[in-house]
């Protein structure tokens, strides 16, 4: 008699789907953070953006990117919480030092 062996099963926390998709992948993380600064402008959540900022800070090295952008790793925690708010210099340089830069194009509006 053949027994079945069950597969085994295993499951995937966010965490580890951020890691294997988003870390060391910066076209992903510049089509996420595109996607996020966008819903932005459009929407005004403010909360969702830092969210979405601190995701991109944590993917490249959270703190390579407080060091090269001359801050502490709690204050980056700090400005980037729900109750933060850094100033558009704080974030260009978070960007910048994440390897990724600004843009601003023309809607014809």
């Amino acid at each position: 008699m053949i027994k079945n062996k069950k597969p085994k099963i295993t499951f995937t926390t966010q965490e580890d789907f951020e890691k294997k998709f988003y870390v060391n992948n910066p076209e992903a993380i510049e089509s996420f953070f595109n996607t996020a600064l966008e819903d932005y402008v459009t929407t005004g959540d403010k909360e969702e953006f830092h969210r979405c900022m601190k995701l991109v800070v944590k993917w490249n090295g959270l703190s390579k990117i407080a060091e090269k952008s001359k801050i502490t790793r709690q204050g980056l925690h700090k400005a980037l919480s729900p109750q933060g708010n850094p100033s558009f210099g704080m974030v260009i340089s978070i960007l910048r030092n994440a390897g990724y830069h600004f843009n601003v194009s023309y809607s014809g509006k």
